[in-house]
């Protein structure tokens, strides 16, 4: 359960972004694809997302930096990774906030 009014808004967000599984819902895990994602925060509130370009699954559809985890890669050296690829960004410390199952609807491209 969200405690403050950022995770309150956070959470309405990430909820808005994808259809939320329950954790512990059934699923193949076959189709589970394992991904991290940042959410950059500034004190006043604003939070950091990119949009997806054209030509792209979900193109115009509005994202958390991030991505998918490679094989044997765990999830602090993926996000890592991502963040230095699409931000130029080096990640310093970071906390594992909430973890989120989402099934999205088949995907569209732009």
């Amino acid at each position: 359960m969200p405690n403050t009014a950022r995770e309150r808004v956070l959470e309405r967000l990430l909820t808005r972004l994808g259809r939320a599984r329950r954790v512990g819902t059934p699923m193949n895990p076959a189709s589970i694809v394992e991904v991290a994602a940042a959410v950059l925060t500034q004190p006043d509130g604003r939070v950091l997302l990119a949009q997806r370009p054209p030509g792209k699954v979900y193109a115009g559809y509005w994202e958390f930096p991030g991505g998918k985890v490679e094989a044997g890669e765990s999830l602090d050296t993926t996000l890592a990774r991502e963040l230095h690829e699409e931000l130029g960004i080096v990640v310093t410390r970071a906390c594992r906030w909430i973890t989120r199952v989402f099934e999205y609807p088949t995907p569209r491209c732009g």
